[in-house]
């Protein structure tokens, strides 16, 4: 059965992450729907494997890449970590459930800059902790 999760956290998430997209000047010509990086992610877990032609649909959305690679993938994603690392909560998830230890040297690296802009982020204060 798919699992589908789309509530409030995950509304939030994709608001903030298209936000952020838009904030950096990286969007084209439209608003990011994470609505359709849930539907190709389900469409490729409902097959039980990778379909690299959806895959830049999932890449709209940090926390549908890392459920894509822990749940389809089932391990590393290289592709999406670059899009990984601009979200410390995800990156975080990303090291604990799929890495299993400390992140590639550029999402940590990330990791430390998010921790010198938010000392006090839950989430990076969480990654440094489990690293130890």
């Amino acid at each position: 059965m798919t699992p589908h999760i789309l509530d409030a956290y995950h509304a939030w998430k994709a608001y903030d992450a298209g936000k952020r997209l838009f904030q950096a000047n990286q969007m084209t010509t439209h608003i990011l729907d994470v609505y359709h990086a849930w539907n190709a992610y389900n469409k490729a877990y409902d097959a039980g494997k990778r379909l690299p032609e959806i895959e830049y649909i999932v890449l709209t959305d940090s926390w549908v890449s890392c459920r894509y690679a822990l749940n389809v993938v089932k391990g590393r994603w290289i592709e999406a970590e670059d899009f990984i690392m601009t979200n410390p909560d995800d990156s975080c998830f990303y090291a604990i459930n799929i890495i299993k230890g400390k992140l590639p040297e550029k999402m940590h690296n990330m990791m430390i800059l998010h921790g010198i802009k938010n000392p006090n982020d839950y989430w990076v204060k969480h990654y440094f902790k489990f690293i130890k």
